[in-house]
């Protein structure tokens, strides 16, 4: 009978297998991000810059120094001829180019319309300083904020 409750006991402190990993340390570092105005230097495409708060209220989003935006997940609604395959890209603009941090496709319907929430399990990483743009306007961004190690 000891030797079951120390069993127990052991299987109840064990950490979870994602101890240790990249999460957020607390709620409040979580962050929800949409397109704003145009992306500098690429037309077409927009900003990932208008944080949305949980008072329903906006912000500007930006990355403290010293931080790190690590993209969990991502949606958008794209358009395309009805029946195709439409695209949505995250990019960081880098000065000479970009850098296209992930893509997500979506299948269209009669009218051209896909939409597609696509996870990013292992995270993408935005550095503070850095601008964070998408293809599509309708883009919505999850992510939390972390100290850069």
């Amino acid at each position: 009978m000891r030797v079951r409750l120390l069993m127990l006991a052991a299987l109840l402190t064990a950490a979870p297998a994602h101890a240790g990993g990249l999460a957020p340390k607390k709620p409040s570092d979580l962050r929800t991000v949409t397109t704003g105005l145009g992306c500098p230097g690429f037309s077409g495409s927009v900003i990932v810059d208008n944080q949305q708060n949980p008072d329903g209220t906006q912000t500007a989003f930006s990355i403290p120094a010293g931080s790190v935006f690590v993209v969990t997940s991502y949606n958008f609604i794209a358009s395309a001829g009805p029946g195709l395959t439409a695209s949505g890209n995250l990019f960081i603009p880098n000065g000479v180019g970009l850098s296209i941090v992930d893509v997500g496709y979506a299948a269209t319907d009669t009218n051209g319309l896909g939409g597609v929430s696509v996870t990013t399990p292992n995270g993408i990483v935005v550095k503070s300083g850095s601008v964070l743009c998408a293809t599509e306007t309708s883009t919505v961004v999850h992510g939390f904020i972390a100290k850069d190690k």
